[in-house]
């Protein structure tokens, strides 16, 4: 059976309302946990929660999640891996919609006193019940990305097809760690042409599998937060400026003298300082999809700050998740210095 985040992200409850798993930093972008693995686990904690405290309720579906990542996280590590701390608090409980905070909390400084790094607004339902006046809307994705692959299976099997390739694992797997519990797949370059003098981009189109620690999954509800934050580097696929990290793209060649080839190395790290989640369908439960479309776009990128919208399909062309950030841009140096750097 695949595995689904829930396996890989075991919560355990401490009380009605906390809970605890450890950050593993096999997850991390640097010496940071990655956000969309931060987002998932509060996904798995809501859920566990109402299914646990409030069975009656029926509402084991976050539809909409709100966090701020107010300082960085920490993983656990050889010396110290002490379990971060979730804590509930019920907001309202309602007969359609149920309203939860959570607060990410870890232990900080000499006395390990406990400090709030991550706080989260999740609205509970569930997405199975649901019922009101539906309209279509007629939205299509614009521009078209290419065809969806017609076997996903031989896609994975020989690495891409005729519109899509494999981006390859990161170039710098020690420090974007997370990046490798997903595979991604791009246009190919000839198909959908990359940015180039004059003529920008601002999306990326991909379809991604779960794939964690190596072994084959499925994507659920539970693992959108990490879906909604795994993408090549944008600064390196939209705008090929020299962002190393992807120097083994199928789209990206890193610019330098003629003859050589630089080392790879990671230049910039993309903090998220706020993260919105809408949840629109239900995936299959339990055994989740292997696929999902994704489409990154960024609308103002400026000072070291930038926006991006994300929108989430499966394999049928339905909205499974819209999701918007806010984050920075910063040298990998800000995410590799000691804890007393702040953002």
């Amino acid at each position: 059976m695949a595995l689904t985040f829930s396996d890989i992200a075991p919560i355990q409850p401490l009380t009605t309302h906390t809970y605890s798993t450890i950050i593993e930093d096999s997850w991390n972008i640097g010496s940071v946990p990655h956000g969309g693995y931060t987002t998932s686990i509060f996904l798995v904690v809501a859920r566990k929660h109402m299914t646990l405290n409030h069975p009656s309720r029926n509402q084991s579906h976050p539809i909409n999640l709100h966090l701020e990542f107010l300082r960085r996280t920490s993983a656990s590590t050889n010396t110290d891996s002490t379990p971060a701390t979730f804590t509930v608090r019920d907001l309202k409980l309602g007969s359609r919609v149920s309203n939860l905070h959570i607060t990410l909390s870890q232990p900080n400084g000499p006395n390990h006193a406990l400090r709030d790094n991550v706080e989260g607004y999740i609205i509970m339902s569930n997405l199975h019940t649901e019922r009101g006046l539906t309209l279509p809307t007629s939205f299509t994705l614009h521009p078209t990305p290419p065809s969806r692959p017609s076997n996903f299976s031989a896609l994975e099997s020989n690495s891409g097809d005729e519109n899509w390739i494999l981006y390859p694992p990161s170039a710098i797997p020690a420090f974007r760690k997370a990046a490798q519990h997903i595979r991604i797949y791009l246009p190919r370059p000839e198909i959908q042409p990359r940015s180039s003098a004059g003529t920008a981009k601002n999306h990326l189109d991909q379809w991604v599998r779960f794939h964690p620690e190596g072994r084959p999954g499925s994507w659920t509800n539970d693992s959108l937060g990490f879906v909604v934050d795994m993408f090549p580097p944008i600064v390196a696929e939209l705008f090929l400026l020299d962002e190393a990290d992807a120097a083994d793209a199928p789209s990206l060649q890193i610019k330098g003298k003629v003859g050589t080839r630089r080392r790879p190395r990671a230049r910039f790290w993309y903090p998220t300082l706020s993260l919105n989640l809408e949840v629109k369908k239900a995936l299959p439960e339990p055994d989740g999809v292997e696929w999902l479309f994704v489409r990154v776009s960024a609308t103002v990128i400026r000072n070291g700050r930038m926006d991006l919208q994300v929108l989430v399909l499966d394999a049928e062309a339905e909205v499974v998740a819209i999701s918007s950030h806010v984050a920075l841009m910063m040298g990998t140096e800000r995410n590799l210095a000691g804890r007393t750097s702040r953002i």
